[in-house]
């Protein structure tokens, strides 16, 4: 039964930057791949308070490719861009690190230039005599490992696997255009097991470690080996040779799925300060710090008040890099956000628990005054109540 609950979760289970944008770049958004260890600042300032998600070092970055973030680029600020997290996740190639705990919020931010990754503009169509191949959509993180002649070969990082291929230099760049959202379309109702054996070009395929989400088959076709299936993510396209015995049981898949509809929902209402959408947030400083994207639900002492705080806000710790195997210390990756008290209702709402509530790290801080005093950065102006 173990096997079978793992392959279930598996299946239920990312140009150079501009002067300030054109009238056209204005109605066309632009994102960026900001690294992982990068410093998000509050300020376009080396001397701001900052927080990062991940602790290592610029030198290991020509070894982690992908280990980024995606953020939309709203301006550039000199040495620096200022960013805003998604508010959402979408169905465009923004399957590395958007944070769960931003979903539902625009935050700004400002990272320099220098930690942009390097990101592909353009797709990448490949195709093999075997029928097997991939297609790679504007936002997939690379690794340039030599330019020649006007063309480059790249390590490509998407969510199935790390590809080889060379690309025209033109192609790679640290601002895109996202595109219109992946149609993932209705599927044959085919699942791939998650150790299934896939192959490319007669070549194994090796999947990217706990990254099995590519499962659900979109097209089947006959092929030597078995059947050559066609897998859709957010990054791109994937066909690939498998064997017949690749394939969840219906049966067994079936059985499952019945499994998890008996669990119910089960929710018990609770009082809850509401944070409407469009609602203004601010960093400790009183400084802007973005907007509520879609109503968010506090419960308990998720939003409470800053010491020595006059004002009367409501403040809550965003956590991030939440899923990071090497993330930083949970003090300097707490993000603390403010609302003003006339903007919070309180009512009665039903609280339900989600696996991402299961699977997040526990609360880093209680006391998000420690939180803030001890915020890296901040040379150059205070970050909390009574900072001068």
């Amino acid at each position: 039964m173990r096997t079978a609950l793992f392959v279930l979760c598996s299946v239920f289970t990312a140009s150079q930057i501009a002067a300030p944008p054109s009238a056209r770049a204005e109605e066309e958004a632009r994102r960026v791949l900001v690294w992982d260890n990068a410093r998000l600042h509050l300020a376009p300032d080396e001397g701001s308070r900052w927080i990062h998600r991940a602790s290592w070092d610029d030198a290991e970055r020509p070894d982690r490719t992908g280990e980024v973030q995606v953020l939309e680029l709203v301006g550039d600020h000199g040495a620096f861009v200022r960013v805003t997290h998604p508010g959402n996740l979408d169905a465009t190639c923004a399957n590395y690190g958007v944070p769960y705990a931003t979903q539902g919020y625009r935050l700004d931010l400002y990272v320099r230039k220098a930690d942009l990754a390097p990101v592909l503009l353009h797709r990448q169509n490949i195709n093999f005599a075997d029928g097997t191949g991939y297609s790679l959509v504007p936002g997939v993180p690379v690794r340039s490992r030599a330019c020649q002649g006007g063309a480059c070969a790249v390590l490509a990082r998407s969510e199935l696997s790390l590809f080889e291929l060379t690309v025209p230099e033109a192609h790679l760049g640290t601002s895109y255009s996202p595109g219109e959202p992946q149609d993932l379309g209705d599927g044959t109702g085919d699942t791939l097991l998650s150790y299934a054996d896939l192959q490319m070009d007669e070549e194994p395929v090796k999947r990217r470690p706990a990254h099995r989400s590519l499962l659900e088959v979109r097209d089947r076709a006959p092929h030597a080996l078995g059947a050559l299936v066609t897998l859709q993510g957010p990054c791109g396209e994937y066909r690939v040779a498998v064997g017949e015995d690749a394939f969840v049981d219906p049966e067994m898949k079936s059985a499952l799925l019945a499994l998890i509809g008996t669990v119910g929902d089960r929710a018990q209402d609770e009082e809850a300060r509401v944070v409407p959408a469009d609602t203004p947030l601010e960093y400790p400083d009183g400084s802007a710090a973005g907007t509520v994207v879609e109503e968010q639900v506090f419960f308990g002492d998720d939003l409470r008040p800053l010491k020595d705080d006059a004002t009367g806000r409501l403040c809550t710790g965003l956590l991030l890099g939440e899923w990071l195997e090497h993330r930083a210390p949970a003090g300097e990756r707490t993000l603390v956000l403010c609302v003003q008290p006339a903007q919070i209702r309180t009512e009665m709402r039903p609280r339900r628990s989600s696996v991402a509530d299961l699977l997040a790290d526990p609360k880093p801080l209680e006391d998000l005054d420690e939180v803030v005093r001890n915020m890296p950065g901040g040379d150059r102006g205070g970050n909390g109540p009574g900072d001068e």
